[in-house]
């Protein structure tokens, strides 16, 4: 009668396999990571186009928008439904316990009225940006331009650019000289 052997692995098989398998983790995990990031720079691109798309056939059927309220504006004419008050934020900054007014800044001027008459190009011009509130560490409805307190910022959470919607309808990865020289904020985060 023939007598069965079983195989084992020996321990130093074993330590070797789980050895492959946390350097393999190792080495794969930061390149999921930047993936999940690149996503959430695609998503809040997204967003930000369709709040700029809002924004913009808003001004031109009523020609001014308050930077204190243009997310209020843009819910109550249904131009963004309730449903997707989230489309107005970066998935990359969600907290919790957000609400419409943590949202993509709107660039904040004298007066606290936009409107599509504007001196330069409006490729130029920027209206939406990723924005954060220094005291709250939470986007904020509006941002400063080169006037007011800087604690409304723009927010460099894309790989150190910010996504940057323009008076054109275009919406792009901006790095921080870009939108300097486009009147937005001295002081960056």
């Amino acid at each position: 009668m023939p007598i069965m052997t079983t195989n084992k692995f020996s321990l130093t098989e074993l330590l070797v396999t789980l050895s492959i398998v946390l350097i393999l983790s190792a080495i794969l995990l930061p390149v999921l990571n930047r993936g999940r990031e690149i996503a959430k720079t695609i998503a809040c691109t997204g967003n930000m186009k369709q709040s700029l798309t809002g924004l913009v056939m808003y001004l031109d059927t009523y020609d001014v928008v308050s930077t204190q309220s243009w997310t209020d504006t843009l819910l109550e004419t249904g131009l963004v439904p309730q449903s997707q008050v989230s489309s107005l934020r970066c998935p990359s900054w969600i907290r919790k316990d957000d609400t419409h007014k943590n949202v993509f800044g709107m660039r904040r001027v004298m007066g606290d009225a936009h409107t599509l008459h504007i001196t330069g190009s409006p490729s130029d011009y920027v209206l939406l940006a990723d924005s954060l509130n220094l005291d709250t560490s939470r986007q904020f409805i509006n941002f400063y331009g080169n006037w007011g307190p800087y604690k409304l910022v723009v927010h460099y959470r894309h790989n150190r650019k910010a996504n940057a919607g323009f008076l054109d309808g275009s919406v792009r990865g901006s790095y921080p000289q870009e939108l300097s020289a486009r009147g937005c904020p001295r002081y960056v985060h």
